[in-house]
């Protein structure tokens, strides 16, 4: 059935570190510059809701349909998803070492991994700490013919949504010149990595990530 997918990105590496920047092709004089090398990290976690109980209802539309719930209190529990690793176009996983940790539903989580620390006495060393944050979204299947809806948040951290924490239809434009591809809307309230997590509203069944493995086959990635 319907579900949330908090969807989080963090990129890899000292902040001091500094990127090469693209050199402008000969053969594309007046066009893009080619793009900048880009990777990162990033992690599809599955959340469940408490339809009733807990003091909470079922938030649903005049005639039904399941929409997101209003508070934090109607999510009951997460089940962390594979950490993978985007790099220029093409999508692995990340590999040992990277996961997800979150003490407790309701405060912020992170994606761990190595990262480059300092002993007291000046020696560097790898070990393992939560990542640098790079965005973070939601994202509600309504299921049959109703938009998905994402908000820029982890919806778990918020006690309730409204003014400043809202939903918004999830929507993709057809590239004329790439006629396999998406790319969100130039206008929005969001700009950044967004992942494309889309459900099929024909399938009876529920989602087709119920199986979240199965995003290594399906799966893919907008970067604005």
């Amino acid at each position: 059935m319907s579900f949330f997918l908090p969807v989080r990105t963090h990129r890899q590496g000292r902040k001091s570190e500094k990127r090469p920047k693209p050199k402008e092709s000969s053969s594309k004089k007046g066009k893009a510059t080619s793009q900048t090398p880009l990777s990162f990290v990033f992690v599809i976690n599955k959340l469940s809701f408490i339809e009733e109980g807990n003091g909470t209802s079922p938030n649903v539309d005049r005639w039904g349909n399941p929409l997101p719930p209003n508070t934090s209190q109607s999510y009951g529990s997460e089940t962390p998803g594979k950490v993978w690793r985007y790099n220029n176009g093409s999508i692995s996983p990340a590999g040992e070492g990277f996961y997800w940790y979150r003490e407790n539903l309701g405060l912020d989580g992170a994606i761990w991994g190595p990262v480059d620390m300092t002993t007291n006495d000046g020696q560097r060393y790898w070990g393992s700490g939560p990542l640098e944050e790079h965005r973070t979204f939601s994202v509600f299947n309504c299921w049959r013919f109703l938009p998905c809806l994402y908000a820029d948040i982890d919806v778990t951290t918020v006690d309730e949504m409204g003014v400043d924490h809202r939903w918004f239809p999830l929507e993709f434009s057809r590239d004329s010149d790439d006629p396999g591809a998406t790319h969100p809307p130039p206008t929005g309230p969001v700009r950044g990595i967004v992942v494309q997590v889309c459900c099929d509203p024909y399938n009876p069944y529920g989602s087709t990530l119920d199986d979240i493995d199965h995003f290594e086959a399906t799966g893919k990635l907008i970067v604005e």
